[in-house]
């Protein structure tokens, strides 16, 4: 059960007590509720909750006849939060009943995830011999009425009415490491005593501890790390199989999800095949790996030897490991290597590579850190204009400008001096700065000379407002001929913003610039960055800055936020500076505030107005809007909404055609919802282009002709991980290798290390590992405890954390995987685990009238109903691809699933296409295409369709391919498809399954 991210100024209070949740439950069927018309995408044979949030698997056990399914559930709304364990029961795994909320969350407690087991023996003295209980095992994730804010530990609940109703443990919690990250754990009978095996996420081990009676617990061994690395380790499983069905040959399964860097991006479950002696789990695959040898371009144990360094966070040589305030690092070779943690993750910078000539087949390198990946069209520029920079400041002396009085023999500074503010918006590693001995510092620093030969000058301005022409100025001047002709002051404060000067009169003139600091007194000291000659202008309207919490002059604010007509200090992802205009600034009333903060009267006079947004998705227009609105004449001419996110990003109006006219800014905030029912809003400025949006890139990227190829980033880990690319089409370019680091935020920096031109591809940890299943959306899964004839049957959540609260499911948010009967069987790689939907699903839900198959073969097409069984033989022969494609009833919004080779002998893979299957635009990483190895390219593929799902099982059940799938409703079309070639067997049955 991961803590996943939220924003920080919405926490989640519990409030309510167990009796209230379970006021109005009520007992429902899925399959039955399920209704096209009104819930289009509620599944037909997938559990989902009637109402409100639902993740993990939890508590999986088989008793008396049932299925008992509980999962966490928020009870309040659908969105993560408040975590409790819902409640499922089914007879035959295929039609679900759910049940009042078993285990509610307190104040003191939410309830993660864990297992239940039937005591029969009551070694727990929970029950008694003839009414022995069912127990609970859940992780109590302590909230800070409990004092232990944050804190994990393990507790018991029990049952003494099958699961109905649960009383939790006086004792708890059982088993307590004072750990912020221990969680999940899975509890089984082995012999006569207790096993458990309990996830320490972070050092991606699993704990096994030992117990006789359920309520005291030894810890016996860990096993781990191993296999897939990238993220965090959870919700385990241990548990034994046969070997082809000989129980003479037992070899034993461990289940760990791994969030995020799954094979398919984001959350998925890895498996390890091996032997348990009671004490210790021991792989058979001991996972060690040797990359292949090649050119070493760069293994950073000499220091960087040639490669360039920009901004700060790449530092002048490679780190030996961890730095101060990260994770522990593993994974390097060597000693040395890139780690832009340099300073947190506020720190931004690139480290790119001298030319070379790439003549090998593969690039070969380890990444890690942050996932962000590198995307086209955007920068860490913003709106800094483009053009020469005429001053810089990053040596430490003034070089060629001349200095007099208390500057003189001095230089720029790194930031803030000694006794100074925060100095923030300055851009790269130093600025000018007259505050060296306070604000008693006086004296100037003057440019030499140079020839006016752009529009516009440029420069980051901050410190005292003291104009040229007043008493003691602190300026900076533009000097012609000796005299000012044009002037800039800072606004009171130690975060510099843009002023432009239109020097567009004197093209061609020889002049200076000279900063001067003539005063000694409050806000005495002058700050000036980035002095750049330019054709385009750029100049801050409203960074909301200064050096009190006021709205800048002329502001004005109404509503529930004329009381509080303030700006705040949220530090969100992006932000420039330190303060913002916040709409969720009214206390104790964030969401419920509403109002408007409305701008002065301005002309338009530039091309462009930008600014940073946060916060609500609500456009305008909608019922409850949160957006910033530009009104002319009492009109809205242009309108913005936030992200639905806490992190800033950059927008860019084009006003062009509004040259000339009087206008304000309005951010309006009439939503008193909790869906993000707030905005924020900052840095204001009017230029001649667009910003550039925000670059958030932790990437490693390969550049050829000024353009980036190729691009890989880390998974928001520590470890670092093999990545290769093949440069079969690159052979013989010259190229360079670019670390960046955009990222300001939470994992806001990149990790690299042994750049090796070969002529194999490395492989990583991720492919190299186990997967139970190689798609998007199964995660979490565990097996029932007590199932019949001894069989393994796995449930796993049918989500990804990338993604899973943006789902576009109403009321609900969240369901189950189709339950899966486990084997392990003998493949040419080794014993491996396959997987087949439970039998229950056929024989609880064909219709007699509708039980003859239908056939399709050929070129045809064929309709099938939203929920069916499609099995297909498929050998692709002499075609690249060979498949079916399966879209809405008018054949449109298409899901492809085909086994594609790579050349006539070429190796096979399914291929699963879901990005043009529906509804794909709520989240930019749910689009995806899903590939997995097979061992042979002819196939029988068993596809299952739900309303808003596909299971795919192929190489008899050995790969397994899961998905969430939003197609419109009302039917499918299932058309058979060969691309590149003709395929030597393609035929397809579709069986329809009841709804």
């Amino acid at each position: 059960m991961p803590a996943t991210p939220k924003d920080p100024r919405n926490p989640v209070i519990p409030a309510l007590a167990a009796a209230a949740l379970l006021i109005g439950a009520a007992l429902w069927t899925p399959a039955a509720a399920g209704a096209a018309t009104a819930e289009p995408y509620r599944p037909a044979y997938h559990f989902s909750p009637a109402q409100n949030w639902m993740n993990d698997p939890n508590g999986l056990v088989f008793s008396k006849g049932v299925y008992h399914l509980f999962f966490q559930y928020n009870p309040l709304g659908d969105q993560w939060g408040n975590m409790s364990w819902g409640h499922a029961t089914s007879a035959d795994l295929v039609h679900w009943t759910e049940q009042p909320v078993a285990i509610p969350y307190d104040a003191t407690e939410g309830v993660f995830s864990g297992s239940v087991v039937v005591d029969q023996t009551n070694s727990s003295g929970l029950g008694t011999a003839t009414n022995p209980p069912m127990v609970a095992i859940y992780t109590s994730a302590y909230t800070a009425a409990s004092g232990r804010d944050g804190i994990q530990a393990q507790s018991l609940a029990f049952s003494l009415d099958d699961g109905l109703t649960w009383t939790k443990y006086a004792g708890n919690p059982v088993l307590d490491r004072g750990s912020r990250e221990f969680r999940d754990p899975k509890v089984f009978r082995y012999g006569n005593e207790w096993r458990m095996v309990v996830a320490l996420p972070t050092e991606h081990r699993i704990a096994i501890y030992r117990s006789t009676n359920l309520t005291q617990w030894q810890q016996l061994s860990t096993f781990g790390p191993l296999g897939a690395t990238s993220g965090i380790w959870e919700c385990p499983d241990l548990f034994p199989l046969p070997v082809d069905g000989d129980s003479s040959r037992t070899k034993w399964v461990m289940l760990v999800s791994l969030n995020p860097g799954s094979i398919a991006g984001g959350s998925g479950t890895q498996y390890f095949v091996g032997d348990f002696d009671g004490t210790t789990f021991t792989a058979d695959d001991p996972g060690a790996y040797s990359a292949p040898s090649g050119r070493v371009l760069q293994d950073f144990e000499q220091g960087y030897a040639g490669w360039q360094t920009t901004g700060t966070a790449f530092g002048t040589a490679p780190a030996g490991g961890t730095l101060p305030g990260q994770q522990v690092v593993s994974g390097q070779l060597g000693s040395g290597l890139v780690n832009s943690f340099l300073g947190g993750d506020g720190s931004t910078g690139t480290l790119t590579s001298p030319a070379f000539t790439v003549d090998q087949r593969y690039l070969n390198f380890l990444v890690g850190g942050g996932r962000h990946p590198w995307a086209p069209g955007t920068s860490t520029r913003g709106v800094d204009p483009v053009g020469t920079v005429l001053a810089g400041f990053e040596s430490t002396g003034w070089g060629d400008w001349a200095a007099s009085g208390g500057l003189a023999g001095r230089g720029p500074t790194a930031g803030a001096a000694p006794g100074q503010a925060p100095v923030t918006e300055f851009r790269g590693a130093r600025l000018a700065n007259t505050f060296l001995d306070g604000d008693a510092t006086t004296g100037t620093v003057a440019s030499p000379p140079f020839t006016i030969s752009r529009s516009w000058l440029n420069l980051l301005v901050g410190g005292g407002n003291h104009p040229w022409g007043e008493a003691n100025p602190t300026a900076v001047v533009l000097k012609v001929d000796g005299q000012v002709v044009r002037s800039a002051t800072g606004r009171d404060s130690e975060t510099l913003a843009w002023q432009t000067w239109d020097v567009a009169d004197l093209v061609g003139r020889q002049a200076s610039i000279e900063v001067v600091d003539d005063n000694t007194g409050g806000w005495g000291h002058v700050l000036l960055d980035e002095v750049t000659a330019s054709d385009d202008s750029v100049r801050s309207y409203a960074d909301f800055e200064g050096h009190t919490w006021d709205l800048p002059a002329g502001w004005s604010a109404d509503g529930d936020f004329a009381a509080h007509p303030h700006t705040s200090e949220p530090g969100l992802p992006n932000q420039e500076g330190l303060r913002v205009i916040d709409t969720c600034i009214v206390p104790d009333r964030c969401d419920a505030a509403t109002g408007r903060f409305l701008s002065p009267t301005f002309r338009i006079e530039d091309g462009w107005v930008n600014f940073l947004i946060a916060g609500g998705n609500h456009p305008w227009g909608s019922s409850a809007p949160t957006a910033v609105n530009l009104v002319v004449d009492g009109q809205v001419v242009r309108t913005a909404t936030g992200p639905a996110s806490g992190a800033m990003d950059w927008v860019a109006w084009d006003v062009r055609d509004l040259a000339g006219a009087d206008a304000h800014l309005e951010i309006v905030d009439d939503n008193a919802g909790g869906d993000w029912g707030h905005l924020m809003v900052d840095h204001l400025v009017f230029s001649s282009r667009p910003a550039d949006r925000v670059a958030q890139a932790t990437a490693v990227n390969l550049v050829v002709d000024g353009q980036v190829v190729r691009s890989a980033t880390g998974q928001d880990s520590e470890s670092l991980d093999w990545t290769s690319w093949d440069l079969a089409d690159l052979q013989g370019r010259t190229a360079r290798l670019e670390v960046v680091d955009a990222g300001r935020g939470g994992w806001g920096h990149v990790l690299a290390d042994q750049f090796t031109l070969a002529g194999a591809p490395a492989l990583s940890a991720v492919q190299r590992a186990h997967w139970v299943d190689f798609g998007r959306d199964n995660y979490a899964g565990v097996t029932f405890n007590d199932a019949p004839a001894g069989k393994r049957i796995l449930v796993g959540w049918m989500s990804n954390w990338d993604y899973a609260g943006a789902v576009p499911t109403s009321p609900w948010r969240g369901q189950m995987t189709l339950p899966r009967e486990l084997s392990l069987v003998t493949s040419p790689d080794g014993i491996r685990l396959a997987q087949q939907p439970v039998p229950a699903l056929w024989k609880a839900a064909a219709k007699p009238t509708q039980s003859t198959a239908r056939s399709l073969s050929g070129g045809s097409a064929m309709a099938s109903p939203d929920v069916a069984v499609i099995d297909v033989n498929v050998d692709p022969g002499t075609a690249t691809e060979a498949g079916v494609v399966i879209g809405d009833a008018a054949g449109d919004n298409p899901l492809r699933v085909v086994v594609r080779r790579d050349g006539p002998n070429g190796a096979a893979r399914l291929v699963v296409d879901r990005r043009q299957a529906g509804v794909v635009g709520f989240h930019d990483r749910f689009p995806s295409v899903e590939s997995a190895p097979l061992s042979t390219p002819a196939q029988r593929l068993r596809i299952v369709i739900d309303r808003n799902s596909v299971e795919v099982f192929a190489d008899g059940g050995r790969v397994s391919v899961t998905d969430l799938v939003l197609q419109p409703g009302g039917g499918r079309t299932v058309s058979l498809v060969t691309t590149g070639g003709a395929a030597a067997q393609l035929k397809a049955t579709i069986t329809p399954l009841v709804e």
